[in-house]
């Protein structure tokens, strides 16, 4: 049978694929569309398996507040080209992952647990990763979700900011709405700045006596005596955690105070819950 171009368009306008591929399941179902569109979906994993060894170089950070269930995600999309991640797609795909987490009570950071999860297309059920497919199949290019990290705030207030096109991006929890640009200037502190701790009594123990022990083999490895490694580091140990705490860190906009000092110079009742700051392609802790 022949297919016409409003059939076409109609499955287009429903699934975003290409026109040739349209046509190609439209002429496989004999015009059927809900066949068309299983077949789709069928064809979507075939292609996108052609790209799933290819290495995903290029990508994305972005934010996302669900601000009715006061939820914010942070996440990095990985794609292979520069090209793609500006891509209007591959973005609006991302804030429709983003959205979907929102809705979804699992623990984010298992990406397979996620992919797993159902996901409602055009009046038909499928998954997280069958949806994928198809965007690797659309595009062209491997796509790969990399991490996820989601904030329930409950009562509390979410901020986020994206640098430089989504190359780093925070997500922030605060204690209650700051009414101003603070807690901008707390999220562009913590992109410039990557503080790993919000303050002393955040850092684990074992992160403390590994610093030091760092600290003092290379001390040791100048030539320094134990007493004179000792003391050096001592110094250079103060000076490493107050440059990872957030709030011991010298204000970007303001260098001869700390955040600390800023906040409190604000707005004495507003108190830091939790920040996450992801930067695209940096090494993930295990």
């Amino acid at each position: 049978m022949s297919v016409n171009a409003s059939l076409v368009k109609k499955l287009r306008d429903i699934t975003g694929s290409g026109f040739s591929i349209c046509k190609e399941v439209l002429l496989e179902s004999n015009g059927d569309l809900e066949r068309a569109q299983d077949l789709l979906r069928e064809k979507g994993q075939l292609i996108a398996s052609k790209h799933f060894n290819r290495e995903t170089f290029e990508g994305v950070v972005k934010t996302y507040i669900d601000h009715k269930k006061n939820i914010g995600v942070i996440l990095e999309i990985n794609c292979e080209t520069d090209f793609v991640a500006k891509n209007e797609i591959f973005n609006n795909f991302i804030f429709e992952i983003a959205a979907k987490i929102c809705d979804l009570e699992l623990n984010t950071e298992n990406i397979d647990e996620f992919l797993k999860s159902s996901w409602q297309e055009n009046d038909a059920t499928t998954t997280v990763s069958q949806i994928l497919n198809q965007k690797i199949a659309l595009i062209g290019e491997n796509i790969i979700i990399r991490r996820i990290e989601k904030i329930n705030a409950g009562e509390n207030f979410l901020s986020s900011y994206v640098h430089s096109g989504g190359k780093i991006g925070v997500l922030l929890e605060l204690n209650k709405n700051t009414n101003s640009d603070l807690d901008k200037d707390l999220c562009m502190q913590i992109a410039a700045m990557n503080p790993k701790f919000l303050s002393f009594e955040n850092i684990p123990e074992d992160f403390i006596k590994k610093e030091k022990n760092i600290l003092m083999q290379l001390a040791i490895n100048e030539g320094k005596s134990p007493e004179i490694a000792k003391k050096m580091v001592e110094g250079k140990l103060k000076k490493t955690i107050k440059n990872l705490c957030l709030l011991d860190q010298e204000f970007i906009k303001e260098s001869e105070i700390s955040v600390k000092d800023y906040i409190e110079n604000r707005d004495k009742n507003l108190k830091i819950i939790k920040f996450i700051r992801f930067k695209k392609g940096e090494q993930i802790d295990s």
